[in-house]
This record gives structure tokens, C-alpha cells and sequence, in this order.
């Protein structure tokens, strides 16, 4: 039962202002504490957020280097061997896997032998047009050693020129250094006899495939390089002689001995090879 004459409470008299008010000001301090408490909680939650992307950034660079030499010291690459007969794309291959390294922010490391001159000494050029730097040229009797900055690909032109111990050095960066080793290059030579660096990386290579293409006189599958001297064909000379289309064909068996055994000339239109 109100027992106050006006059946009012204090502050609820009409006119009576100041409980209300100060019933205002603690309500507003309340909210005000309300509002800064959950405000620096989010600033918290925020400055926490970004302190973890930040750490997670770090950490997964870290793990990153850490990832490239757990598997350079324990997974063991492999060495491959991409043969083909001249004017089959071997270099164009290199230079399209080359590219795809690099297009994916891997490094690739060029290599090629110091004796091929052929388009500039430190050029890897395909016959297509297309070019690049090599990073390292390999000199007779030099030996080639694991690399000490991260490389993700070793890419090897004209392989066929390099030594026995040269391609052995190219198995152990693989096997050991955990560095996958493409080597591009001929088979054999224009007496059907296989170069010392090829004879060495068919005996030694994980994966040995062909990069093929058709005789330059027929429709058959080339498995011959044939060498003409004055438009004739010709088994003479060093098994090292640098030349292209120029001087080298793309045969097949048949043709290949046709030309040998018959003597006859080279039509001009048949030295145009084209990739």
C-alpha cells in the first residue's frame, strides 16, 4: 500500500526533474562503459587478428624454406633425358618448360655446353625464333657442382656434348641434391653412333623419352640425323661438327640409307625444315 499523500513515488512527481536526470546520467554512464569496453574489445580482437596474419605470414615463409630444404635433403629428383634427331623442338621444349618454371615464380637454372657456338656462346636458341641466357656455360673437363641458392630445375641444352664425368655430376645434383635435371639433346650422330654424354645419361637416367618428329622426306617417323656436304649425303668427317638444317636432316631408316647408298643430290626444296 502507497502511503505517500500524493500516491506518487519522488520520481514520479509531475514537475520533479532532477532523479530523472541523474537517473539519465548514470544510464548514459552505463551505456558509455558499455560502448568502450566491447569498443577495446574489438580493438583487441582487430590488433590480435592482424598480430596472427602476420605471424602466420612469417610462418608460412618459414615452413616454406624449411619445406624446399626437407625435400632437397630428403626426396630424391629424378634425371631425364629428352632425345629427339635434329629439327625435332628439343630446344623448343626446353624453352617452353623454361618459361612455365618461370611463369609460376620457380627459378630454373640454363645450362648448356661452352663449345656450341652456333647462335652466340651463351645463347640457347631454338630454330623457331625463340631465345634465352644461359646461366652457366660448361667447359671440356669442367665439373658441375650442386648449386648453393635454391634452384628449383636444372634445364641442360645439347647434353650430348658434355663428358661422361659431367653427366655423373647431373645424376648426383638429382639424386643427392634433390634438384630435378632435364637434359635435352641427340642420341646419336650422323654415323648412327651414340655421343659420350648420351651413351652416359641412357645408362644413368631415371626417364628417358623421345621428342620425335617425322623424316624430312617422307611421312615415317625420324630416328636418323643425316649429314649432306654439297647437297650429298656423307657418314665423313668429326663426330663434333656444329651446323643446322644447313647440314643436318631429320631421316628415317629408309631414307636414311637411300641417300647413303644411292649417292644422289639433295633437292634444294628439301632443306627447308621447318618446326
Amino acid at each position: 500500500m502507497n502511503r505517500r499523500p500524493s500516491g506518487y513515488e519522488p520520481d514520479e512527481l509531475p514537475g520533479c526533474s532532477i532523479p530523472q536526470k541523474q537517473s539519465m546520467k548514470y544510464w548514459a554512464q552505463s551505456q558509455g562503459s558499455y560502448y568502450l569496453f566491447f569498443g577495446c574489445c574489438k580493438y583487441m580482437r582487430n590488433l590480435k587478428l592482424a598480430y596472427d596474419n602476420h605471424y602466420h605470414t612469417l610462418t608460412k615463409a618459414r615452413n616454406r624454406g624449411r619445406l624446399q630444404l626437407f625435400n632437397r635433403e630428403n626426396s630424391m629428383a629424378k634425371l631425364y633425358f629428352r632425345y629427339g634427331t635434329v629439327g625435332s623442338a628439343k630446344t623448343l621444349n626446353l624453352l617452353a618448360v623454361a618459361h612455365n618454371y618461370q611463369q609460376q615464380g620457380k627459378k630454373v637454372l640454363l645450362i648448356k655446353p661452352a663449345l656450341d657456338i652456333r647462335f652466340g656462346r651463351a645463347l640457347i636458341k631454338s630454330r623457331a625464333g625463340l631465345a634465352k641466357e644461359a646461366h652457366m656455360l660448361i667447359e671440356e673437363g669442367q665439373r658441375i657442382v650442386l648449386p648453393t641458392e635454391p634452384i628449383d630445375c636444372i634445364l641442360v641444352d645439347e647434353a650430348q656434348f658434355l663428358s661422361s664425368e659431367q653427366i655423373e655430376d647431373l645424376q648426383k645434383i638429382a639424386s643427392l641434391g634433390g634438384i630435378p635435371v632435364i637434359c635435352y639433346g641427340l642420341r646419336a650422330d650422323f654415323k648412327s653412333e651414340c655421343f659420350e654424354g648420351s651413351k652416359r645419361l641412357l645408362e644413368l637416367s631415371d626417364s628417358i623419352e623421345e621428342v620425335k618428329t617425322t623424316c624430312n622426306f617422307c611421312d615415317r617417323k625420324a630416328i636418323f640425323n643425316l649429314k649432306f656436304i654439297d647437297n650429298k649425303a656423307t657418314k665423313t668427317g668429326p663426330q663434333v661438327d656444329l651446323g643446322a638444317e644447313e647440314k643436318y636432316l631429320p631421316a628415317c631408316s629408309k631414307c636414311y640409307h637411300d641417300f647413303l647408298e644411292s649417292n644422289k643430290e639433295l633437292s634444294p626444296s628439301k632443306t627447308d625444315l621447318s618446326l
